[in-house]
């Protein structure tokens, strides 16, 4: 199942798939990068600034990470 949600300022779109999230620029829908999850995303969610992506994969892993290609922040099992 995919995953589709706008960050709360209109600024990105992200994707889960069955490996990862790709994330756009919503105004010009220009692919920015993929973030490897290695397992199915079930879940996505941006924070209310806009600034963090948080993703439920199906490992029973939630990933927090800047929305900005950067590492990945915190990793909760």
């Amino acid at each position: 199942m995919r995953q589709v949600v706008w960050s709360p300022d209109g600024k990105w779109l992200a994707i889960g798939s069955a490996s990862g999230v790709s994330v756009y620029n919503s105004q010009t829908f220009e692919f920015t990068h993929f973030v490897d999850t290695n397992a199915p995303v079930n879940a996505l969610a941006f924070s209310s600034d806009g600034k963090l992506l948080t993703a439920g994969v199906g490992d029973t892993v939630v990933r927090v990470g800047d929305v900005s290609p950067g590492p990945e922040l915190r990793t909760f099992r």
